[in-house]
């Protein structure tokens, strides 16, 4: 009786330590970091592990690769001085071992001061053949000048549209109850327009996205004055990964904004 209470509680040891090993094991672990080094400015972020890590220009990430590893445990039993063999158990666990790597991707990034943000966007409307997506705080169009530059900008959407691009605007109500020509305009052109979620939040980007690969942000809102005489700042970035992290936030707020 005493051998088999032996064998059996050195059998629920056994199992309690190969529980534990399997669980410490086999738990990832949850977080790492992601240093970002981007126009001379270093910043470190935790992110969850299987997130989707954009790389501008140099970026430390982890990686996971699987091993397998065995594990043998052999139980016993003391018979006077002999220690003899009961059984034994062999594990395979699976673990992920976490390698931090460096990613360099080359980035292209130009400074738009004041009309010069006119003139590149007016450039790279003209030449999509993809997809155009805005987020704009002010948008203003003009019916009573024709080559307003903002109208011009217009031209160019609408025309995109018209050429079957993917064509989407997003807008805040201060264009809806202050601009309400640019509605107007839009609607009998039938191009895709919506505004924010509520009229109790106010959307102040200024985000341009063509073809999934330049991405405008900055402070020109598409009004004369921002255009022609403001001083005004906007960076043109051209990344396939940026682009496309814009568009999820652009999707995400078109998703959730509201028909006109």
């Amino acid at each position: 009786m005493n051998i088999k209470v032996l064998t059996i509680g050195c059998f629920m040891l056994i199992v309690g330590v190969l529980v534990g090993y399997g669980v410490s094991i086999l738990r990832p672990p949850a977080y790492h970091t992601i240093t970002t080094t981007f126009l001379g400015i270093t910043t470190t972020r935790i992110l969850e592990l299987f997130t989707t890590v954009t790389l501008p220009i140099t970026t430390t990430k982890t990686v996971e690769r699987t091993t397998t590893s065995v594990l043998t445990v052999t139980t016993t039993k003391i018979m006077g001085t002999t220690s003899v063999a009961l059984f034994t158990v062999t594990l395979t666990p699976t673990y992920t071992v976490a390698k931090p790597i460096t990613v360099t991707t080359v980035v292209n990034v130009d400074l738009l001061i004041d009309d010069y943000y006119y003139y590149t966007l007016l450039n790279i409307l003209s030449k999509a053949n993809k997809s155009i997506y805005i987020i704009m705080y002010a948008m203003k169009y003009d019916p009573n000048e024709l080559n307003d530059p903002v109208n011009m900008l217009l031209y160019r959407v609408v025309n995109a549209y018209k050429r079957g691009l993917d064509v989407k605007v997003l807008l805040d109500d201060v264009t809806y109850t202050s601009y309400r020509e640019t509605i107007n305009y839009l609607k009998s052109e039938e191009v895709p327009i919506r505004l924010d979620r509520s009229n109790s939040i106010t959307t102040h980007a200024k985000v341009v996205v063509v073809d999934d690969q330049y991405v405008f942000v900055g402070s020109h809102n598409w009004t004369e004055s921002a255009l022609k005489y403001n001083h005004e700042v906007t960076v043109l970035i051209k990344s396939d990964a940026l682009a496309q992290q814009i568009k999820n936030y652009f999707e995400k707020l078109w998703n959730e904004g509201r028909t006109i």
